[in-house]
């Protein structure tokens, strides 16, 4: 997904616009911004016509993501999804939609009519929010207004709410079940801690989470061209995501990789299904 930064000096390029002219997996060594090394495939490639091919437009890339790390990612994820919601409406319909409806239904099976469920990063209500409507009282929340908007339209017997969901203040032990499809990985990962052990608070005694999480380490992920914006995310390897769930205060009922293609290459992601003990 675009450009990454992993907390070192490294940056690592695997958009598929870039894999026709760098090649695929090319890794890029830089200090202050200059590009020192490149390497394919994890073998050095030095030769003096690769650096005069490949270097300007690395350059460049590089400083583009110098100049992106000063932004608000939280502002570049709702100006974002505000830009593409029409468009990221249609795309979430049929994008991932069997791991969506498998892990939907966890929740339909396990919870009882009319219980009380949050959407964390609902988007446009469909396809998940509208489900689970069909069964619960749904509470969806996103940080983009237009998605909301959509939502609205789109599940009227379900409650909206535009906001950050880090900063949600909602009571303890207010939801049965808590659905987080997709959104924590667009969370600075400094702050996703914290928001799990929220979520773990807004969970009655028995209450279950479900989650689509990271599957692999990036601290930074920009993609300046996510289904025609820039969009930011940010993560923890599945076995980081696993352990701070725990560390939440939820047991892990169930965790799994699931890679499904997306935009011509594979994606994975960490599901995870987790309940709040009863006491």
């Amino acid at each position: 997904m675009g450009l990454v930064k992993d907390g070192s000096d490294r940056l690592h390029i695997d958009t598929p616009l870039m894999a026709e002219s760098l090649m695929d997996k090319t890794l890029l060594e830089g200090t202050d911004g200059q590009v020192h090394d490149v390497a394919v495939d994890g073998r050095p490639a030095h030769p003096e016509r690769l650096r005069d091919v490949f270097f300007p437009t690395i350059q460049a890339m590089y400083q583009r993501q110098d100049d992106w790390k000063d932004l608000d990612p939280k502002q570049i994820v709702q100006e974002g999804y505000d830009d593409i919601a029409e468009h990221h409406h249609e795309w979430a319909q049929t994008t991932r939609a069997e791991e969506r409806a498998r892990y939907a239904s966890v929740l339909l099976d396990e919870l009882p009519p009319g219980a009380e469920v949050l959407d964390l990063g609902c988007g446009a209500g469909v396809p998940t929010t509208r489900e689970l409507a069909q069964r619960f009282q749904v509470t969806g929340v996103d940080i983009s207004a237009r998605q909301i908007e959509l939502a609205r339209q789109n599940v009227p017997g379900a409650r909206f709410v535009q906001a950050d969901i880090t900063q949600l203040d909602l009571a303890p032990g207010s939801f049965d079940g808590i659905a987080a499809f997709y959104s924590i990985i667009h969370v600075p990962r400094q702050e996703q801690l914290k928001l799990l052990q929220d979520i773990a608070s807004w969970l009655r005694p028995g209450g279950l989470l479900v989650a689509a999480m990271s599957a692999h380490s990036a601290k930074v992920d920009f993609d300046e061209d996510f289904l025609g914006a820039p969009m930011y995310w940010s993560g923890f390897d599945g076995e980081t995501n696993q352990r701070m769930v725990e560390e939440a205060g939820l047991r892990i009922v169930s965790a799994r990789e699931e890679t499904v293609p997306e935009f011509d290459q594979p994606v994975t992601f960490l599901w995870i299904v987790a309940q709040k003990p009863v006491l």
